[in-house]
C-alpha cells in the first residue's frame, strides 16, 4: 500500500487547524467592529451638524441610505467570512475527536455552549439595516417640520 505524500501527522494538522481558527475567529470580530463603526458614523453624521444641512435637508438622507446599503452589504460579507470560519471550526473539533470540551446536558448548559459569532452576523444585518431605515424616517419627519418654515 502507498503512503499519500500529502498526509501529515493529526497533531500538526491540529496545530495548522488552531492557527487557522484563531486568525479567522479574530479577523471576523475585527471586521465586525470595523463595519459597525462605518455605519454608525454614517448614521450620525447629519446630526452632529444639522445647519449644515439647513439649506438643503434632503442631502442629509444620503448618510443613512449610506449606512443602510452598507449594513447589507457588511452583512453580506460577514456570514461569508463566518461560512469560512464555520468549515475551519468543524474540522478543527473532528480532528480533536474525544479531547474536545462537551457541553452539559442541562439547558444552561446547552444555551451557553451557542456560538455567538453566528448569530451577531445576523442581529447585525438585520438590526443595523432597520437602525437605518429609522434614521431615514427620522431625517425626513425632520425635513416635513422644517420645510413650512423656510417658505
Amino acid at each position: 500500500m502507498t503512503e499519500d505524500k500529502h498526509t501529515i501527522d493529526s497533531k500538526v494538522a491540529v496545530n495548522l487547524l488552531w492557527q487557522e481558527w484563531k486568525y479567522r475567529h479574530d479577523l471576523l470580530w475585527k471586521m465586525l467592529f470595523r463595519w459597525a463603526g462605518a455605519v454608525v458614523t454614517l448614521w450620525i453624521i447629519p446630526f452632529l451638524k444639522p445647519e449644515v444641512f439647513n439649506p438643503f435637508p434632503l442631502v442629509a438622507l444620503a448618510f443613512p441610505i449610506i449606512a443602510l446599503v452598507l449594513s447589507i452589504l457588511s452583512a453580506w460579507h460577514l456570514a461569508g467570512e463566518q461560512y469560512r470560519f464555520n468549515l475551519v471550526n468543524a474540522k478543527y473539533r473532528e480532528l480533536r475527536g474525544h479531547y474536545a470540551p462537551k457541553a452539559g446536558e442541562a439547558f444552561r448548559d446547552k444555551f451557553f455552549a451557542i456560538p455567538i459569532g453566528a448569530a451577531m452576523v445576523w442581529v447585525y444585518g438585520v438590526a443595523f439595516a432597520l437602525i437605518s431605515a429609522l434614521d431615514i424616517y427620522l431625517l425626513l419627519q425632520k425635513a416635513a417640520i422644517e420645510a413650512p418654515a423656510c417658505n
